[in-house]
């Protein structure tokens, strides 16, 4: 999913009623159909898996038999800037109804990746190991070269079958006998299985709407995370614990500190009828964030080349989705209205409404993880909803008159 970055010198002006806009990406509007999130489980698969993919969407209800899959199995993306998918053909797959809320539609797509994904990739089929310096093909176990590539895949899956269907003990024995017996392809595994990651494209066309398209890594990392001392770490999805809005003394603040007297904190609600009250006051910056972890393990193409210095943290960001009641906001100038524009990380800017009519609000907040420096890394994601009810006192309703 693309994401646009905004100045914060700009985010201000746009919350504070300079410019005006009818509708915006960030605001879901009941007559449209607006994508929230793509999730898949697991965040990244290895060939031969079944993958559960949650299509989750708000605005315009969705039902399964509105949207056509299909994908292509042979995604090419290069240095140079071309990005393309080949061989586009209907998805095989099962697709049902899954829940979030009453407010979202959630579609269920369960598909399976074919057992020669990888090897057939043209992310493969090319030389790989040229996109990188002298240095780092010099780290290729001896042997895997572009006339190698087949067969290095089979070596790679036939051992990652090996670990997958192994048990603790077992996985000691099949480490300690590799090490022994294949000491450079070991060491090397973790740059390997990078080499030998692809990505897969999944469209979904929404029948009198619009396509969606999104990219899904497949990779050996899971199968061989379990493998003691081999320095591989599976991808998982985010976790989201909670949502909170921070009140804070000031006007038109950019930042915050949580352990500050100035600041309030409100937990919003994740059921819709027990909505979180949040009484709007003059001379106050209305901050949200949202509290997630499960941040996984990751060795980047510059930690290997240095020699695998302690494994790094993936970064995590928010984006930000909102609803107001179609019947409180009909009418209004869209300066009227509730906005949040996120701050690039876990939070946010939550400007209030300007009218007193404008009560409940919906937020969904997407978290993705990232990480710079690694080759075609799945983005696992994962998406809360939360619930909120405006109250305003007098002073700040008057400076809106």
């Amino acid at each position: 999913m693309k994401r646009w970055i905004v100045s914060l010198a700009l985010v201000w002006p746009l919350l504070a009623g300079c410019i005006q806009f009818s509708t915006q990406y960030e605001r879901i509007d009941a007559d449209k159909v607006r994508l929230l999130d793509f999730v898949y489980e697991p965040a990244e698969a290895a060939p031969g898996d079944t993958v559960e993919l949650r299509a989750l969407f708000a605005g315009k209800a969705l039902t399964p038999e509105a949207i056509t899959w299909r994908v292509s199995y042979k995604v090419v993306k290069t240095l140079g800037g071309l990005d393309t998918a080949l061989d586009e053909r209907p998805l095989e797959c099962v697709a049902g109804r899954c829940s979030l809320s009453q407010q979202t539609s959630c579609i269920s797509v369960h598909f399976v990746i074919p057992e020669d994904c990888i090897a057939q990739s043209p992310m493969v089929k090319e030389n790989v190991a040229a996109l990188f310096t002298d240095e780092l093909r010099d780290m290729l176990p001896p042997g895997i070269d572009a006339s190698s590539v087949d067969q290095t895949v089979g070596l790679v899956d036939y051992l990652s079958h090996m670990a997958a269907s192994a048990d603790s003990q077992q996985l000691g024995r099949i480490s300690d006998s590799l090490r022994s017996s294949m000491p450079e392809v070991m060491a090397q595994l973790p740059l390997l299985l990078q080499l030998l990651t692809v990505q897969i494209r999944l469209f979904a066309d929404i029948a009198g709407e619009h396509r969606i398209q999104s990219d899904y890594s497949v990779s050996y990392h899971r199968r061989f995370a379990p493998l003691p001392g081999a320095g591989i770490y599976e991808n998982h999805n985010p976790a989201i614990d909670s949502v909170r809005i921070c009140k804070v003394k000031g006007i038109a603040l950019m930042s915050y500190d949580p352990q500050s007297n100035d600041a309030e904190f409100l937990k919003l609600s994740v059921h819709a009828d027990s909505a979180t009250v949040v009484t709007v006051d003059k001379g106050y910056t209305y901050f949200i964030e949202v509290a997630a972890g499960g941040r996984d393990s990751v060795y980047t193409i510059g930690d290997i080349a240095g020699g695998k210095t302690p494994a790094k943290l993936e970064d995590l960001t928010a984006e930000w989705f909102f609803q107001m009641e179609e019947e409180e906001i009909d009418g209004l100038s869209p300066n009227d209205l509730m906005n949040i524009a996120a701050l690039g990380d876990l939070n946010g800017i939550l400007a209030p409404p300007r009218k007193k009519q404008v009560t409940h609000f919906t937020v969904w907040v997407q978290v993705t993880d990232s990480k710079l420096g690694i080759m075609n890394r799945s983005q696992g994601s994962m998406i809360a909803e939360v619930h909120g009810r405006f109250e305003y006192s007098d002073a700040y309703l008057e400076q809106f008159k």
